[in-house]
């Protein structure tokens, strides 16, 4: 996150009190069914709201509840019974921008003044601290909450020896306004976890990973409950339902952002991602380190890659469920060591082929799913695009299409048009129509 307020702060020595708990609770706080649930909520990229939510009800059996953003972001609450939960929760969510321990949510940020923020939980001695601004633009008022909030965390806990860094904090506190209500709480990675490391020749007309992971959702792709190296933490979802899995294309794939996604997705593998905040902070000290970040990130040659659990093999191409191809050389090769990079050498099948080349290299009625992606300089190839797809899609499957906001897309006498969406992304808005083979 990069909104902070830079207001300086200085450092505050004073004698540490005994957490109190708060009874009652205002109108505006969470309802939990008993104390021993753990409070959280996420930040999610606007128009993500319900694919997050299917998200965390899939990996945890977890509902949350939505508060819609009218800027960039939303929230989610959502509450779990143990802090493994948390963590398991940043190693997998894929549509998610942050995850934090929440502390409440009020109508008024000076209401949270007379709150506990947990802070025996999080705190440590030395350690050096951020206060982190979200959804609040102007700059008298971030200082003043900053100001305020950082004031109330030196004075509530002055036996520690606590100190203000914006650069590299070990322990950062989140507020943020959305939709009239201030979120508080520790943020457990300080990373943004919409981005991926794995990424790392990228493409100008990417995606984040959140974006690129909602384009899977969106197009109907399923996970194969059955696919071996699968690390679903649910069993009943790694039970044998006899179906056989279909296949996705990922068709002028760029960087293979998306097929990048879709292999996490299936394999529901740990991210990639840095150590995260919460490995110092007191309350998850007791903690499995296998339960917490992917610390390196290496080429799936190596036996020790964090997110494979086999290594490399050759693997019969009918046993692919990922496909992906581009036309062009330099997208074929950075999707390659994109891939490589990623541990999913094995489960993705890349292939650098001429867009007219498809049915030959493919065959008739292969896949349920496809996603392409045009640029502006992509458009002229849609004749050709509805062609193929129309050869290699199965009856009524599925196709997304991806573009910029003003296209007029000629729609198919082949296909039928299911939905049209607009998605925004940062200064810019994308097109994306999905439709259904006749």
């Amino acid at each position: 996150m990069k909104t902070a307020s830079k207001q300086s702060a200085s450092v505050i020595s004073v004698k540490e009190k005994a957490p109190q708990i708060v009874k009652k609770k205002s109108k505006n706080q969470i309802e939990f069914k008993n104390n021993l649930e753990i409070p959280a909520f996420l930040l999610v990229h606007k128009g993500l709201e319900k694919i997050a939510l299917q998200e965390l009800e899939e990996l945890s059996g977890v509902k949350g509840k939505v508060f819609c953003g009218d800027k960039d972001f939303s929230a989610i609450e959502f509450s779990v019974l143990r802090h493994e939960d948390l963590t398991y929760l940043l190693n997998h969510l894929q549509s998610i921008r942050g995850l934090f321990f929440s502390l409440g949510r009020e109508e008024s940020w000076k209401s949270f003044l007379t709150k506990d923020f947990q802070g025996s939980k999080f705190l440590f001695n030395q350690a050096s601290l951020k206060i982190e601004i979200e959804g609040i633009s102007d700059i008298e008022e971030r200082k003043e909450i900053t100001s305020s909030l950082a004031g109330k965390i030196f004075q509530d806990y002055d036996k520690l020896d606590l100190k203000v860094d914006f650069k590299k904090p070990q322990i950062v506190a989140l507020i943020c306004l959305i939709n009239k209500h201030y979120f508080l709480g520790w943020d457990l990675s300080g990373q943004e976890l919409h981005k991926r490391p794995f990424r790392v020749f990228p493409h100008q007309a990417s995606f984040t990973g959140d974006i690129a992971y909602y384009l899977v959702r969106k197009v109907g792709f399923q996970r194969n409950l059955n696919t071996k190296n699968s690390e679903h933490k649910n069993p009943e979802l790694n039970n044998s339902n006899n179906q056989k899995p279909e296949k996705l294309l990922i068709g002028l794939a760029k960087d293979s952002s998306i097929a990048l996604e879709a292999g996490v997705f299936l394999l529901n593998r740990k991210l990639h991602r840095a150590p995260y905040l919460l490995e110092k902070y007191p309350v998850f000290q007791g903690i499995e380190a296998s339960n917490l970040s992917v610390k390196n990130v290496v080429s799936d040659d190596s036996t020790s890659h964090p997110a494979a659990t086999t290594t490399d093999t050759t693997t019969d191409a009918n046993q692919f469920q990922i496909y992906a191809f581009d036309e062009s050389n330099p997208n074929y090769v950075a999707s390659r060591k994109n891939i490589k990079i990623a541990g999913l050498s094995s489960f993705i099948d890349l292939n650098k082929y001429a867009l007219d080349e498809l049915e030959l290299k493919y065959g008739e009625d292969v896949f349920q799913y496809a996603i392409f992606h045009f640029t502006s300089k992509d458009e002229e190839k849609i004749n050709e695009v509805y062609y193929q797809l129309n050869l290699i899609l199965k009856k009524s499957g599925q196709a997304l299409f991806i573009g910029r906001k003003n296209w007029d897309l000629p729609i198919s006498d082949r296909f039928e048009l299911l939905e049209k969406e607009e998605l925004t992304r940062g200064e810019s808005t994308l097109n994306l129509w999905l439709m259904k083979k006749k």
